[in-house]
């Protein structure tokens, strides 16, 4: 009976722990790390047709400053693979850094 008990405490926190995961999802200002991926596919670039990749990671993440002021931060990290010529290719990107005060 006790581990019955036990059991369904446990459930219904995890229950309540997603509801709450769910409304800071959905918040824009709340205090957790986004780190979605962005990748984009070029086909028949240059003169020899090949492929460019760009992989874009873009962190997001929020500060609180009391309970009037946020700070929201995003950062792009372009990966970029260039073809240039017939078995050559370049990798790399330029960053941006992108803050907004809420």
């Amino acid at each position: 009976m006790v581990l019955l008990f036990f059991s369904i405490s446990i459930f219904a926190q995890e229950i309540e722990g997603d509801q709450n995961l769910e409304k800071q999802i959905q918040n824009p200002v709340a205090s957790l790390i986004r780190l979605p991926f962005l990748n984009n596919k070029a086909f028949d670039v240059g003169p020899y047709n090949h492929t460019r990749n760009t992989l874009n990671k873009q962190p997001v993440r929020a500060f609180s400053f009391g309970e009037k002021l946020n700070l929201i931060t995003r950062t792009i990290i372009p990966m970029v693979s260039q073809p240039l010529e017939e078995n050559d290719s370049e990798f790399g990107g330029d960053s941006q850094f992108r803050f907004q005060f809420v």
